[in-house]
Formats: C-alpha cells, structure tokens, sequence
C-alpha cells in the first residue's frame, strides 16, 4: 500500500513538472509570437507616420460628404468591423476610417491617449491625406465621447454627427472609471485570445459576423485581436475615460449640430447608459433616435437599413443648409 502512495505520488508530480513547462512554454511562444507579430505593419490600405509611428487608414467613396467613422473601444480591426457599412456608404460619400494607435495594422504607442494627442493624430492624418472639412463624424460605442469632443472643439469642421450604440460625456458626471483589471493582464499573459482564436473563433467573430463578411476578412480580424488585446494604447486610453469624458463635458456643446443616433431595441430600459444619451439628445433640436433590432454592434447585420437612414438625414435641410453645415465646402 505505502509503495503504491509513493508511486501515485510520483506521478502527480511528473504530471504537475510536465504542466507546468507546458504552460511556462506556451507562455513563452505566445508572447514571443505577440512581440514580432506587434511589429509587422501588414495593412493593406494607407499608412501616415505621426511623430514616428504608422497609423493604418482606408480612404474610398466620393460624394457631397466626408464620413470619418470612429470605431468602439477594444475592436480588433475598425476597417473590417465597419466593412458591411462602409461598403453601403461608399456608394455616395468618401468615407475614412483611421486605425488609431493599438488598433488594427497600426503600431502600438505607450503616449498618453488623451483626447488632445488623439485629436492631433486624427488632424495629422486627415491633413497627409488631404482630406479637408466639413466632416460627418459617424461613432461607435465609447468613440461617442470623441465625437462630442471633436464637435466642440472644431465646430466649423463638423457638419454632423451620428452615433452607434453611441457612448455620452453624461454618462461620466459622476462616474469615476478605475483601471484595467487584472483580469485583462492575466487574459493577455496566458495567450487566451490566441488560444479562444484557434479552439474557438466564434468567442472573436460572433455569429452575427458570418453573413456580412468573408472569410479572409474574419481571420484578419482574429489575428489583429490576438495582436492587440490589452496593448499599451488600449490599457491607456481605458484608463483615462473618465478624465476625457469631464474634458468633453467642460467643452459645452454645439446645439446647432444635426445628430442622428442609432441604438439598438433591446436596449434595457433602466439602462444608465440609455437613459443618459436620451438626455444627451433631447439638447440637440436637430435631434433624431433609430431603434433597430440587433446587438450593441448595429452596423454588423443592419448595413443595408442604416444606409439609407443616413441618406436621408444628411440629405435633409438640417445638414445640407444649416449653419454647420455652411462651415465648409469642398
């Protein structure tokens, strides 16, 4: 009996060394693989250095309107997210999508994300690629908050903006956001965003991405989650969005602007979030909301419908002859 205890013991412990290393290889390899696969700049669109760095953007369509689509916090790739939707409004305007730093085939920064640096960025680019104002600022989720502040900051620049799902600067009056978890940190040192890409994609690309996307289009997208989860720019600029939120606050608001929203119907009622950008809208007399069945990602299943809403509210009086929309001509 003694000599079966010690026998079954030392298995154990050979078990517990053999999982051990596998585990302290696989960290090894997925951090290693992260490290080289973080400095290859495989986009296939435009790139612009800013003070150093490449930033990744897609520039298409021609039209009366310049749409810069910003994308919602920890997306992997705002250019394929946005694909089904861009390829419906590039039939009628020149949309642009700039993949900040952390995001997409863009480089990493360990520079503050404050809405200021994120602003110079935004202009750097817009100015490399001659891209002049006015501007319809079309913002997913948290890229609400830079929306609001970009319209504040540069009103002659912005003749509308349309929300997604769409975050508002209230919603931070009296929230205080904390840091990253620990959570996130151990996710990203133990490779589970790799691992979930190879065992289980659908974890990244939910079903609701099958239908509006190719195939080479969801394993980009799978690799560049893998890439960029919980880089250095993201962990940033999480951290800071209660400080950039009372930022965007202080700037007041432009009243004149044309605002379109689009949230989905399943939406809470009680939902803080909800009620907070009801109240946001209700100032803008140019004001309208879109209920759409869908997730909190509209634009991934409802492309078609929400194209031609966006026609036809930047086909209206509000945006073609407004005093926004008067700022600029190209």
């Amino acid at each position: 009996m003694r000599v079966f205890k010690y026998h079954t013991k030392g298995i154990w412990n050979k078990a517990g060394i053999i999982t051990v290393s596998i585990l302290a290889g696989w960290i090894v390899f997925h951090n290693t693989a992260r490290h080289i696969e973080s400095k290859k700049l495989d986009g296939k669109y435009d790139y612009v250095e800013v003070e150093g760095k490449k930033i990744h953007c897609r520039k298409g369509g021609v039209g009366k309107h310049t749409i810069l689509m910003l994308s919602g916090y920890g997306t992997p790739s705002p250019i394929i997210d946005f694909k089904p939707l861009t390829n419906e409004l590039t039939k009628k305007y020149q949309v642009v999508i700039i993949e900040g730093f952390g995001y997409g085939y863009s480089d990493d920064t360990n520079k503050d994300r404050t809405l200021d640096t994120i602003d110079m960025e935004i202009h750097t680019v817009l100015n490399t690629l001659n891209i002049k104002p006015p501007y319809v600022l079309l913002a997913h989720s948290i890229s609400g908050i830079l929306a609001h502040y970009l319209a504040a900051k540069h009103p002659t620049e912005i003749e509308a903006m349309i929300g997604i799902e769409p975050a508002v600067p209230e919603y931070f009056e009296h929230t205080t956001i904390s840091g990253n978890s620990y959570k996130e940190t151990l996710i990203q040192i133990f490779g589970l965003v790799r691992l979930a890409s190879i065992f289980a994609p659908d974890l990244i690309t939910p079903f609701e991405m099958t239908t509006n996307y190719q195939k080479k289009d969801l394993e980009s997208f799978r690799r560049q989650a893998v890439r960029n989860y919980h880089n250095d720019a993201q962990r940033d600029e999480f951290s800071r969005y209660g400080e950039n939120g009372k930022h965007t606050l202080s700037l007041g608001k432009n009243l004149d602007l044309p605002v379109l929203y689009f949230v989905a119907e399943n939406d809470e009622p009680d939902n803080k979030w909800k009620q907070l950008r009801l109240k946001n809208l209700g100032m803008y007399p140019n004001g309208r909301l879109i209920k759409l069945k869908g997730s909190h990602y509209l634009h991934r299943t409802r492309s078609t419908e929400m194209a031609l809403k966006i026609n036809e509210f930047l086909g209206s009086a509000q945006v073609c002859g407004g005093a926004v929309g008067q700022a600029g001509q190209r």
